[in-house]
């Protein structure tokens, strides 16, 4: 089974949030987003931009 590793990295604080999942797509996602939004400083933040990459448009070698 392929495994998909996503990420968020934070410019200012040099943090990444990272987690492994089984599958991508919009579940997996907003669950790295739920982990994210649910720290702090993110949590109470009157605004927290995204740059989010289309990770399922990019297949292993041979795909």
């Amino acid at each position: 089974m392929p495994w998909a590793y996503q990420a968020a990295y934070d410019v200012h604080r040099a943090r990444v949030f990272g987690r492994c999942e089984a599958t991508t797509g919009i579940a997996p996602f907003m669950a790295l987003v739920e982990q994210v939004m649910t720290t702090e400083p993110y949590a109470s933040a009157r605004r927290v931009f995204w740059i989010v990459g289309n990770g399922s448009s990019h297949g292993e070698e041979g795909d």
